[in-house]
């Protein structure tokens, strides 16, 4: 309630009473139950000229005929927003105009001034034949365009005129300050026949509007409260042949943040979620009304596991699995009852325990709402974690890959078939990032990434890029319902689904001609916060001739139209919401130290598959605009890292090798409470090699010495760094350095003991050739010298002639020699 509104109201209908009296144009003075004038509110309705929708109406008796005269053109009053009377609608049956039968429609009526109303009038609202001849309000919208603007109009503006039959009119005496009431009102065929006597195909204004007067205000002709929503109007001949599939899809989507230490944080937040007025609870909920009618579920796997792990308690990460307890006598080892594992009381009803927090009470029931739910209906799959897919589109690439792989453990634990599915807020996603879309995953695409340049004729039905089907969904249904009432409320929300549908019947023609055309389905994506509590009527509404609700993949498996990335609009403001770098970054490096972690740890261990899981979450299209999504994901890795630098090495100050190869030990510590296998790895120059180590299993909280082989190629120090790895040669993040010192002879020196070697001997068989010459030569000589002979044998006379030139000494020493 505002005050100044009511005020100013007063006043105008006093100045307004004042000039009608002097220009002599009141007419009877209608009675005060009622209360003539259409209404300035959301469906506002006009008589004269300008007049507001509410600012002007026509006095009808309890008939047709006209009990008073129009009154004249009149300020538009306060805003629909300012009026002192609340009015919503619960109830609308059927949601179309009918042919036959009354049209009932009900709901509540607040009061929201600091003082009490008398003498309420609440009246039906209808863009009706006589306002429409008088060019006060419009007839009923026949496009998309039209409709879109209807629910984005001011709820002041006139698109209507009030039906004042007195005998449909609910009168409330008084309605205190705060007070509610529930009203009722139910329209006769005769009525409507009257005020719409050959209504045509199309979206037609209905709404209620209340009429009162307080101690601040009187009466006037300004609507004191108002509530307008569409309703559709197909002659049953003109859709004899045809319907329009229609495909609802309710998804289940919510930020999944955790600790550092991998449970879930949040906790209240998980409790509003799952309440029936949350995000995952609501829709459950609400899907769930809709009974034997086709549902197309949208699911982020990742939402049941963190639901089971909040029902079994919310346990920090772990770093080996714990082994399930043995059945004790008389207890089996299959539960199919949809526990899951969830602690229970000990009545084993499934009950959460009494300490348990209200999220941990509220998951199990959830989980077994869901089963129920998915078991029957179609269910389409996001990727794991619903990762943010248009912003990683120029970091990471391969995101979709891995979260499309990743296993959804509550989804196959239930066996429930499921088939993938990409959808972005708001139905965009970047172009570039379905070129990443890995596998055949039918594309959820709003209606508004297809630009009128490229498609003149509007968003096709359906369509297909590649080898991927593209659903196209509606974004006006998204929007829900006119102000002022809530827009996404259910019965707005249904009446908007009505009426899309009912457009593309109009779109397509008379559908009672021998060749009609068939018109484009529908579909649906539910707002992600929905009342629970109108689902009943929001289904039951649905049960129209001409409406055909059905799958999604019933839809996408008919006739697609090829679609081309390059004709798809995707808005700078999408791209601006979109999750930075540094977010898939911290993802990367949080998900390699779990991989890391895994393989250290050994097979007994999941933890790669939980680290992996919280870094998808970690990505999700849900925490956009989220400050902290990036911190999160360091923290995370920063305990893993802690984790993984718990196992250190150690080794000596240093080692000197008495030849060129040699070993020496290092010591490796485990500080852990689990045992891990590791190996260590060298890093040296070319002079040094350290073979690595073969696998070092260390028992928990322990250490172990381990013998490495080096080799060194050159005389000198080298320092060799030694790190622990995982077998797959992953650093764990601990190293140590040690000096390693050559003890072998230098090749030098072996080249010059070599040479040496070589001159002696070389030198040795030189002068033993020389001897063996010498000593030839010697023998060769002696053997050329004639023997001596007597002197009285004849023959050897002496000879006057000297003998060859003979050394005179050498002669002596002969002559010596013989004698």
């Amino acid at each position: 309630m505002v005050p100044g509104p009511s005020l100013s109201r007063a006043a105008a209908g006093a100045l307004a009473g004042t000039l009608l009296g002097l220009a002599g144009l009141a007419g009877p003075a209608p009675i005060a139950h009622a209360g003539p004038t259409p209404d300035g509110s959301g469906a506002g309705s006009v008589h004269a000229g300008d007049l507001p929708d509410g600012a002007a109406n026509t006095g009808r008796a309890a008939g047709p005929s006209r009990s008073g005269e129009r009154r004249a053109p009149r300020t538009r009053a306060a805003a629909a927003d300012d009026d002192p009377l609340r009015i919503t609608i619960d109830t609308l049956a059927p949601g179309v105009l009918p042919e036959k039968g009354p049209l009932s429609v009900s709901g509540t009526i607040t009061n929201r001034d600091l003082v009490a109303w008398q003498n309420v009038n609440l009246y039906p609202y209808l863009n009706t034949d006589d306002c429409r001849s008088d060019a006060t309000c419009a007839g009923p919208m026949t496009s998309a365009e039209e409709l879109t603007a209807a629910a984005a109009s001011d709820p002041a503006d006139p698109v209507g005129e009030r039906i004042t039959d007195l005998s449909i009119v609910e009168s409330l005496p008084r309605l205190g300050p705060g007070e509610t009431s529930t009203f009722t009102i139910r329209v006769p065929q005769r009525v409507l026949r009257a005020e719409l006597a050959a209504p045509t195909p199309g979206i037609y204004w209905f709404g209620v509007h209340a009429s009162g007067e307080s101690t601040t205000t009187p009466r006037d002709d300004f609507a004191d409260g108002r509530a307008r929503t569409f309703l559709p109007y197909l002659p049953a001949a003109y859709v004899a042949s045809a319907s329009v599939d229609t495909a609802v899809v309710a998804p289940l989507r919510a930020p999944i943040t955790h600790a550092a230490d991998g449970s879930l944080n949040r906790i209240r937040r998980w409790e509003r979620l799952l309440s029936v007025d949350g995000k995952l609870g609501g829709m459950l909920a609400f899907g769930a009304e809709a009974g034997p009618r086709p549902v197309t579920w949208l699911v982020d796997p990742a939402i049941p596991d963190a639901a089971r792990a909040l029902a079994e308690g919310n346990p920090t990460r772990q770093l080996t699995t714990t082994p399930e307890a043995e059945p004790t006598d008389g207890e089996g080892t299959d539960s199919t009852d949809g526990t899951d594992g969830a602690p229970t009381s000990e009545g084993g009803e499934g009950e959460p325990e009494a300490s348990a927090t209200p999220a941990v009470a509220s998951a199990q029931p959830w989980l077994e709402q869901a089963r129920g739910a998915f078991a029957s209906q179609e269910v389409l799959s996001l990727p794991y974690g619903d990762p943010d897919i248009s912003g990683a589109a120029d970091t990471d690439s391969d995101l979709y890959t891995r979260a499309r792989n990743h296993p959804a453990s509550v989804l196959a634990d239930w066996r429930i078939t499921t088939s993938p599915a990409v959808a972005g807020p708001g139905g965009y996603v970047r172009p570039a990032a379905i070129n990443d879309v890995s596998d055949a995953a039918v594309l959820l695409l709003g209606d508004r990434m297809f630009g009128s340049g490229a498609f003149p004729d509007g968003a096709p039905g359906t369509g297909e890029i590649g080898d991927r089907a593209v659903a196209v969904t509606s974004s006006g249904t998204a929007v829900g319902g006119p102000g002022p009432n809530r827009r996404l409320a259910p019965i707005a929300l249904r009446q908007r689904l009505l009426s899309e549908a009912a457009l593309r019947l109009v779109a397509a023609g008379d559908q009672s001609v021998a060749d009609p055309e068939q018109p484009d389905p529908l579909v649906v994506v539910l707002p992600s916060v929905i009342d629970a509590a109108g689902a009943t009527q929001f289904w039951n509404g649905l049960d129209v001739s001409w409406l055909h609700l059905t799958t999604v993949g019933a839809i996408v498996a008919g006739d697609r139209e090829p679609i081309s990335l390059d004709d798809l609009r995707y808005p700078n403001h999408q791209a601006t919401q979109e999750n930075p770098g540094s977010v898939f970054g911290f993802a990367r490096l949080l998900t390699r130290a779990g991989a890391t972690l895994q393989n250290v740890l050994g097979e007994e261990s999941e933890i790669a598959s939980e680290v992996s899981a919280e870094a998808l979450t970690g990505t999700s299209f849900e925490l956009r605009g989220d400050p902290r999504a990036a911190s999160r994901l360091a923290s995370s890795r920063a305990t893993l890292v802690g984790e993984l630098q718990s196992i250190t090495i150690s080794a000596p100050p240093g080692v000197t090798l008495s030849s060129s190869s040699g070993s020496f030990s290092v010591t490796v510590n485990n500080d852990l409470e689990v045992p891990v296998t590791v190996q260590v790895i060298a890093d040296s120059d070319a002079g040094a090699r350290v073979d690595t180590s073969q696998p070092i299993e260390v028992s928990a909280e322990s250490r172990t010495s381990v013998s490495l082989e080096a080799h060194t190629s050159t005389p000198g120090v080298h320092n060799i760094r030694l790190e622990l790895t995982d077998l797959k040669g992953n650093s764990l993040g601990s190293f140590d350095v040690v000096p390693v010192r050559s003890g072998q002879v230098s090749v030098v020196i072996w080249v010059i003991i070599g040479a040496g070697a070589a001159i002696l001997f070389t030198a040795i068989a030189i002068r033993l050739f020389r001897r063996v010459r010498r000593a030839r030569a010697a023998r060769i000589h002696r053997a050329d010298q004639p023997t001596d002979q007597p002197t009285d044998q004849p023959g050897d006379q002496p000879s006057d002639q000297p003998t060859e030139a003979t050394d005179p000494t050498e002669q002596t020493s002969r002559g010596s020699g013989t004698t």
